[in-house]
């Protein structure tokens, strides 16, 4: 490519010319119109020819290549649809690397920030660059001669993932720029609050997974080792920086992101210029007003020096620039109408009441349903079925109600205060409230909803890793007589699976080899997997750790499970009971004559997760500070089950810390050791949820 494609007029690009019009000869020609409407439709949202049109091209570019194999190259629009799945992905070191930010939430912080960096550089007022920050995943894309030849992930800052073939695949970001030198550039991928709604409509409509929201969509989505997969998901991404603009001679960030402008990236939509940190501020208040209206999702503002001499005295700390800071925005917030509660039954027979609502959009998904986690906080809320309520989306993930509106009004006391059932809403029996807890739970071990719930966990990734036996095949199982417990699974009829209406030889085999294999499962993921009361991963491991086998377990008297640091005499009690309960001794039993490898007399020390891969496999991580999309129990699962070993305290041998808002004491020790620090969002990512 020649000169800047996308400043040609329809002069200068054959725009008339029909698609058979093109042979090989000019096949270069082809891809450059290509290219041109591609830029046209995703980055400018300026289409001249329809999607039918386009297609027209592409196919007969297809075609072309087809016939002339030796013609394709890196660069053409052929080569966005992905490749061959990997194995894995390769690790990339940063040539800059890819910081993380300070966080400020109030006008005061951002003068605190602000007083602090005028010190440092000696000047009375400095101009800032005030950017939308995209709530995606951050990556890092090298072009050599004009060409994309590098795609990188965060990683932990210095060290990332090389996933050029799943850049290649985000249609806004181009293949090739008028540009003869290296250039390093930074942006944010992500997924349109719009095209995410679209996007998950379809999969419904196929009877698909749908997914929770879209950021996380698109970090699972840029991580997938299929990049055939990635091309299917509707990716965009904004570029932000030019690392390397010493090499460019350019002296301030707003040219760098003007510089990005003409070589054809998709920048970041707004950026304001402010002199002095007074209009930050106003920028500040303004955005967080226009939030809503955005079809992409932000959860706050990027502060930043504009002159790039400023930055450099200012410099770094640990492994944040001194010259930026995030202004961050409250939770998405909402207001809804709740329209039911009803008790939902867990695993272990717990009661959860969940509220229903009105349907509320917030930053790409829609609102319906939000646990209100036990009687105490529905009576400290005063939540009643009628009242209008604020949702808030902590991280933008998990919904909550915040507060009821009008709580003192004579129309919200009318209304009727919410009472677990005394009853079991799906089998019936007792519901007994927890002595010393607030749980209230179900009396029956035989209650259908927990013999689902306890068989989805056992099947689990978390646990036993039987692929392909989700919740809907579970169910489906229950309900035509194919299984009543967990061992059922080990005698299941693969030949009348087969024949079931879903399902084939094909699908009934890969389910058959995923059941028989997990009968080699390690004794600590069945432990964790039959839903022993507050036993996890990480309990069930420290009892294998300790007492080395099923038999040993099983026998060991109350006392001495106590004595284990880390169980204590609650879930010694847990454990006890659970073992010489005679309604469990079948379940126990019938696993037994399945075979499994559990119940061998001899096991080993249990470390990191077994058969993990990527970049938590295998290592030590410390969480700190408050999290805002999961709660630490859920973290610290998810971690396990990426392979991590998580722990409680920061030493040399630590490998990542994660940190959360208000990070303490974990995180100061964390920078003097000079472990690695990660964002929450950012580990999410990479665990690829």
């Amino acid at each position: 490519m020649t000169g800047s494609l996308f400043d040609r007029t329809s002069n200068e690009l054959p725009l008339d010319k029909k698609p058979e019009q093109f042979n090989a000869d000019s096949i270069d020609v082809l891809r450059d119109v290509l290219e041109y409407h591609n830029h046209r439709y995703y980055v400018l949202d300026d289409p001249v020819i329809s999607d039918s049109e386009y297609d027209a091209f592409y196919r007969r570019l297809e075609a072309l290549e087809s016939e002339n194999p030796e013609l394709i190259t890196p660069t053409s629009p052929t080569q966005r649809v992905g490749g061959r799945a990997l194995d894995q992905f390769e690790s990339v070191e940063h040539r800059f690397p890819m910081l993380s930010l300070q966080n400020s939430t109030t006008p005061d912080e951002l003068r605190d920030f602000d007083k602090r960096l005028r010190k440092e550089v000696g000047v009375e007022t400095i101009d800032y660059v005030v950017e939308h920050k995209i709530d995606g995943l951050a990556v890092s894309i090298t072009y050599e001669s004009g060409k994309l030849v590098l795609g990188a992930t965060r990683g932990d800052g210095t060290q990332g993932e090389n996933i050029t073939s799943n850049v290649k695949t985000i249609r806004s970001v181009p293949l090739e720029i008028p540009f003869d030198g290296t250039i390093i550039v930074q942006g944010e991928a992500f997924i349109g609050t719009g095209d995410f709604l679209i996007f998950n409509r379809a999969q419904e409509e196929k009877g698909e997974k749908t997914y929770a929201n879209p950021r996380n969509t698109a970090a699972g989505s840029l991580r997938q080792l299929d990049s055939r997969i990635t091309a299917t998901r509707p990716l965009d991404c904004f570029m932000h920086s030019i690392r390397n603009y010493e090499e460019l001679s350019i002296a301030h960030h707003h040219d760098a992101l003007k510089h990005l402008d003409t070589l054809g990236f998709k920048v970041t939509p707004f950026r304001g210029l402010a002199s002095g940190i007074d209009e930050v501020i106003i920028i500040c208040e303004e955005q967080h007003g226009q939030r809503d209206k955005l079809d992409y999702g932000i959860d706050g503002l990027v502060v930043k020096v504009d002159e790039f001499r400023l930055q450099e005295i200012a410099g770094f700390v640990a492994r944040a620039p001194r010259f930026a800071i995030a202004y961050k925005y409250p939770p998405t917030e909402g207001t809804t109408v709740v329209l039911d509660i009803q008790a939902s039954v867990g695993r272990t027979g717990t009661l959860t009441p969940v509220a229903t609502f009105e349907p509320l959009l917030l930053d790409g998904s829609t609102v319906t349903h939000a646990s209100l986690y036990n009687m105490d906080e529905i009576e400290r809320k005063d939540i009643r079925v009628g009242d209008k309520v604020i949702i808030a989306k902590g991280g933008d993930v998990i919904p909550k109600v915040i507060k009821v509106l009008n709580a003192e009004s004579d129309e919200h006391k009318k209304r009727p205060e919410f009472k677990m059932p005394e009853k079991c809403p799906i089998c019936g029996s007792d519901v007994v409230k927890d002595d010393d807890a607030v749980d209230y739970k179900c009396v029956s071990t035989n209650c259908r909803a927990v013999l689902q719930r306890r068989i989805e966990h056992y099947v689990s990734k978390a646990c036993m890793r039987i692929e392909g036996m989700g919740p809907k095949i579970v169910e489906r199982f229950l309900d035509e007589g194919l299984i009543k417990d967990i061992p059922d699974l080990y005698i299941l009829n693969f030949d009348e699976i087969a024949t079931m209406p879903g399902f084939g030889e094909k699908s009934a085999e890969n389910l058959k080899s995923e059941i028989e294999g997990s009968k080699s499962q390690p004794l600590w993921r069945m432990i964790h997997g039959i839903s022993i009361p507050g036993i996890g991963a990480e309990v069930a491991k420290l009892l294998v750790n300790k007492l080395g086998s099923y038999s040993a377990i099983t026998s060991a008297d109350q006392e001495s499970l106590a004595d284990i640091n880390g169980i204590g005499p609650v879930l010694a009690e847990n454990i006890f009971s659970f073992f010489r309960d005679d309604e469990r001794a079948p379940i126990l039993e019938g696993l037994k004559s399945a075979g499994l490898a559990a119940f061998d007399e001899v096991h080993d020390v249990v470390t990191a997760i077994e058969g993990a891969s990527g970049p938590f496999a295998g290592k030590t991580v410390v969480l700190t500070g408050a999290l805002s999309q999961f709660s630490r129990d859920e973290m610290k699962e998810k971690l396990e089950s990426a392979g991590a070993k998580v722990t409680g305290s920061v030493s040399k041998n630590t490998d990542y810390v994660i940190v959360g808002e208000n990070p303490g004491s974990k995180f100061d020790k964390a920078q003097k050791l000079g472990v690695a620090i990660l964002r929450e969002e950012d580990a999410i990512g990479m665990i690829n949820l």
